[in-house]
């Protein structure tokens, strides 16, 4: 847990301008473990600090395995943020006020500790030039909580081209579920309560109130 708050949180990664548009970067002051607690301390009260936590960026809990020099990883000359971050000013350039230097390096696996193991992706005409059509994910058997996730075995992550597209692919049943903001549009899903209110469901979740 500590060697990914150390990776992503680095500065200037913290900035508003990478990571700090959830607010969770701009809190959060200083980490570290005591004993078998990890301990993070904030420089105010914040409440959706562990809401944030669950999201899937930008923190995530990846194995130290997965660094790309594995548990002896610099957080500083190999960082895990994106090589595209690489350029000649960082990544839109550097945050006023800052003179951190971070080398980005990546990361060499995508192991981690979820419910899910990638499997692989599939890109459109098998071609990567032309973008992702499908991300393939199969379950992690060795998963604390699977006597409470059931029977599913695989989740594809599909990409549409707008939301008329996942619109008719949740109507035609070749999509189970349609998650995330404005993946449709309002009206779209007052006519799904309205008309398909036998065969779909909707659910808002909770609100994220973190500006």
């Amino acid at each position: 847990v500590k060697m990914n708050f150390d990776h992503v949180l680095h500065p200037p990664l913290n900035h508003n301008w990478y990571h700090g548009w959830y607010h969770l970067a701009l809190h959060t002051v200083s980490w570290n473990c005591d004993g078998e607690v990890f301990v993070v301390n904030l420089d105010a009260p914040y409440y959706p600090f562990l809401q944030e936590l669950s999201l899937i960026r930008p923190l995530r809990m990846l194995s130290p395995e997965s660094f790309i020099n594995g548990a002896g990883t610099d957080s500083t000359t190999q960082n895990s943020c994106p090589l595209k971050w690489n350029n000649e000013d960082g990544f839109l350039g550097p945050p006023p006020g800052f003179t951190a230097e971070v080398k980005c390096a990546g990361v060499r696996s995508a192991h981690g500790t979820g419910p899910w193991k990638f499997d692989h992706t599939k890109y459109y005409n098998d071609d990567e030039a032309q973008g992702i059509q499908e991300v393939h994910f199969v379950s992690n058997e060795d998963w604390w909580g699977n006597a409470w996730r059931g029977n599913i075995e695989r989740m594809i992550i599909k990409h549409y081209a707008d939301s008329d597209a996942i619109a008719a692919a949740l109507l035609d049943n070749s999509l189970d579920v349609a998650v995330g903001d404005k993946v449709l549009r309002p009206e779209q899903v007052q006519k799904f309560e309205r008309d398909h209110i036998a065969t779909h469901s909707f659910v808002n979740g909770p609100p994220l109130l973190n500006q």
